[in-house]
């Protein structure tokens, strides 16, 4: 696990950094205000700093504004999220530490759904950096059917997908991954067009880097390949497209709408 920068300046949703950068707990950087959330179907709570949230994640900022009635009451419903990875989320705004991988990618990539659905782009980054170095130790790579759930919960620009397609041009110019396809034909028949789209482009864009170790060039000491960075958000600009809009406005929206009713 990468160990994190440490700063007394919050960093905040305008200019997130790239690398971690962990923040000194002070009551400045947090505040006195605390809010909660209700997370899930079962409305898991979950108590965080305001100041700390809202500084850090842009959706919670609009969401926690005193025009809102969760803005007066420091109370939000998330019901159609998921309850550990928001637990997870709130964890790594106090530490700046996504929690190592053990035996399957499942909960980072849940955690990194959520972290690109609220546009947090340091966590996810963090995360990326996480399933890479999990699957350079263990030798191992996304299944089709990890593949498939990844373009079902992400953006048509995310870098998971970037990743995904990344491993699946590999495997073409791997021959002993070839069998793996061939297995698998009817489950890649369910990809998106996406997907194939996204393997089109980086096999044009990337072709001379495609190895099986193309992720990890210092493995063998050679400076080609696809480095780590590739896979991260480098800039807010990159997160603001597509569902990633639509999901946060649409909920904004949602919070207006209950207000206008209430009054």
């Amino acid at each position: 696990m990468t160990s994190p920068k440490t700063t007394t300046e919050l960093p905040t949703a305008e200019n997130p950094p790239c690398s971690p950068v962990a923040i000194a707990l002070t009551a400045e950087n947090l505040g006195t205000e605390v809010v909660t959330l209700y997370v899930g179907p079962k409305r898991k709570q979950i108590v965080v700093h305001k100041k700390l949230l809202c500084n850090r994640i842009e959706y919670f900022s609009k969401a926690f504004d005193g025009r809102f009635k969760e803005g007066r009451e420091g109370i939000i419903y998330l019901p159609e999220d998921d309850a550990d990875s928001m637990s997870q989320l709130v964890d790594w705004l106090y530490r700046c530490t996504i929690p190592p991988i053990i035996q399957s990618t499942m909960p980072a990539r849940k955690l990194y759904y959520l972290a690109e659905k609220l546009c947090v782009s340091e966590a996810m980054n963090a995360v990326m950096d996480e399933i890479q170095k999990y699957h350079k130790v263990y030798s191992v790579h996304f299944n089709p059917n990890q593949m498939l759930d990844v373009y079902r919960s992400t953006h048509e620009r995310s870098k998971l997908r970037l990743y995904v397609a990344a491993q699946a041009a590999c495997s073409f110019r791997v021959l002993k991954h070839r069998k793996t396809w061939d297995a698998n034909s009817e489950l890649f028949s369910k990809m998106s067009v996406d997907f194939f789209r996204d393997i089109m482009r980086i096999q044009l864009d990337h072709w001379d880097k495609l190895r099986e170790d193309y992720v990890w060039p210092q493995r063998h000491n050679i400076g080609k390949g696809l480095d780590l960075c590739d896979f991260h958000v480098h800039n807010k600009d990159n997160l603001s497209n597509g569902n990633v809009t639509q999901t946060e406005q649409g909920n904004l929206e949602n919070l207006e709408a209950v207000n206008r009713e209430e009054n």
